[in-house]
Order: structure tokens, then sequence, then C-alpha cells
């Protein structure tokens, strides 16, 4: 059980005995073991206390009824938001495509604070902890990345076969076929492992590479603007974009928040303070948006997708601000609202992130 699942209770007023607690857990380990990834997004929903899918919401109430007949499901939205808490920190206690997942969608839905919805911190804090801790894991070299090519153990192989009695040629023969055909499947297992070895390190010093090329060149990646010919408001969304499109690994690099304000700081050496959504999405130049939009493809999904959803608003509507009405029905933000160039350039670009996690199996 996780040390925090009672202080998790207990900050939604619910206090519940060390017996129930487990029982709580067990469930939540039930749920987490098989979640899939189309459940992702209303999972955090339910953890948001947002409306949610009701199949998802019978079968964490379900899981809960299972190892508990006392459970009341009658009244139990902060239990349910506890629990789906439960499910998501125990989902990113190991890495995984669904931890991914996961993780990005609390940080997309809560849009930096942006939404004021009920949520337990401690929970959030897990999600950020994994994506600053795997960001560094993925780009580490491992101590021993290379499959090992155990010569003693082949040597000591070679000469057990050796010392069988050999009555007839066949079966010399199968003897030695037998160590060299393992000794071959090894030593193929060790070249693709090194292999593999390589390529993803040429991918992390290649994804470094291309991020620095891109700030020192101060150019928009498509080299159709240069830094200082955008507005910082518009920066928010062509940096985001830019720099997602250079991340070759999930989560983005522990440096991806720094890498940004530097983009920003590049355009215009004195950033302002805050940026309104609406001034950002309105300041992109309008067939750069109808580009990106007939890239994105679908529909963006508005609570987990809300700056991507106003760009395509703003598209659908031929400009204007006359989005902001559809965009803050259906995200439950608002248009105008104000923050700092930074935090909205990284919520443009985890969103991008999360649609590319969403589109990742296994």
């Amino acid at each position: 059980m996780h040390k925090n699942f009672a202080d998790w209770y207990a900050a939604v007023s619910l206090h519940r005995d060390a017996q129930t607690l487990e029982a709580r857990w067990k469930a939540v380990e039930t749920l987490g073991g098989r979640l899939k990834l189309a459940q992702v997004p209303s999972l955090v929903r339910v953890f948001f206390s947002l409306p949610s899918d009701d199949q998802l919401v019978d079968e964490i109430r379900t899981a809960a009824r299972d190892e508990d007949k006392t459970y009341l499901s009658v009244g139990d939205a902060n239990e349910l938001a506890v629990l789906a808490g439960g499910v998501v920190a125990h989902v990113v206690a190991r890495p995984s495509n669904i931890a991914d997942a996961a993780a990005l969608a609390v940080s997309c839905l809560d849009a930096q604070g942006l939404r004021h919805a009920a949520r337990m911190q401690g929970v959030v804090d897990e999600t950020m902890r994994y994506l600053a801790n795997e960001s560094i894991r993925e780009r580490a070299i491992a101590e021993s990345p290379v499959d090992d090519l155990n010569a003693a153990a082949l040597n000591k192989q070679i000469a057990e076969k050796g010392g069988v009695p050999v009555t007839d040629l066949n079966t010399l023969w199968s003897a030695v076929d037998a160590v060299l055909k393992d000794i071959l499947r090894k030593h193929a297992k060790h070249t693709e492992s090194i292999n593999l070895t390589l390529e993803k390190v040429l991918s992390r010093h290649q994804e470094e590479s291309d991020i620095l090329w891109w700030l020192f060149s101060e150019h928009s990646l498509d080299g159709t603007k240069a830094f200082h010919d955008l507005t910082i408001p518009e920066a928010c969304f062509w940096g985001a974009k830019d720099l997602a499109d250079l991340t070759r690994f999930l989560p983005g690099p522990f440096a991806a928040p720094a890498l940004l304000h530097k983009m920003l700081r590049l355009v215009r050496n004195k950033v302002p303070a805050e940026v309104g959504i609406s001034d950002a999405v309105n300041a992109c130049n309008m067939e750069w948006k109808q580009k990106w939009v007939a890239a994105l493809g679908a529909n963006q999904v508005p609570d987990l997708f809300p700056m991507l959803f106003a760009v395509a608003r703003s598209v659908e509507v031929g400009g204007g601000n006359e989005w902001s009405t559809a965009f803050e029905h259906a995200t439950g933000l608002t248009a105008g609202a104000r923050i700092t160039p930074s935090k909205l350039a990284l919520q443009i670009y985890n969103e991008l992130l999360l649609r590319r996690a969403f589109s990742t199996e296994g």
C-alpha cells in the first residue's frame, strides 16, 4: 500500500481504518493491473472529480466492493477520486507507456494550475516525480546495457560436450551441432543488444544535438521565421510545437521547461510576466494554424488538450474571438486567463507529448 494512501483519504475528509485501507488498496492494485491506455482519460477525470465514463466508475466501485462488501456507492464522489488517484499513483510507480500517458494526462488536465478543480496534491506530486525521473532514466545509459557474451560459460559448455563418449559419426556431429547452434544464438543475442544500445545512444545524442542546434539557429524548425520575428504569445505555440517535433523519447527532456524559456528569451530579451490564452491563439497566423490543425488530424479532446482544442476551434470559426465561447464551455477554462509564457508553452508541449503517448502501444 502506498505510504500516503491514508493521507489522501484524509485530504477529502474521509477516514478509513487500517483493514479498510488494505482492502481499498487491493482494489487499486487490481484496477491498475488491468488499466488500458484508452481508459486513462476517464481515470484522470475521476481523479479531478470531473464528469467521466460511467463504465470506468462502475469498474472502480465493483473492484472496491469485491474487496469490501461494505463499500457504499451512494455519495462516493470523494472516495472515487481517492481510488482513481491511487490507481494513478500505482501505475506511475514503474515505467510504462500507460504510466507516461497517465502522468502527462494529469499534467495536461491540470493545465498548469489554471483548472480550479479538486485534486489531491500528493498524487499530482507523484506524477510530476515520475515525469522528472523517467525523463532522466529514459535518456541515461545503463551500467550494463549490453547482454554479456560469457566466454567462460561457452568454454565450459564445449569442454563438457567434448567429454561425452562418441560411438559414431552422427553422435559426434549432433553434439558439435548443438554446441555451435547455442554459440550462434548467444552471439546473435549479444550482437543485437550491441546494435540496439548503439542505436539508443545515437538517438539520445541526436535528440540533444537537434534541440541545441534549433536554439542556436534562432529560427523556427521549418525555417520560415526567425525567433525575433515572432511575438511572445505566438512563440508559445511555435516553440512548443518545434520542441515536441524534436523530442524522440517520452517523457520529454528534464530540461524542457528551461529550453522553452530559453527559446522565449531569444524571441524577446525581456519576457512578460503573463500572456493571455486568447492572445496566444489569435497571434498565430491563420495559414500556419490551418496546416497544423490538418496535421493534428481528429478533433482534440477539449479537457485533455485545451490549447490544441483552442487552435482547432479558432481555425473552425475562421479567426477572431468567436472560438472562445466554445472553448470555455468545452474545457472549463477561461479564454482570457493569463499565465506565464513558459508555462503556457510547457502546457502546449505536454499536450503534444500526450497525443504521442496515446498513439503508442506497449
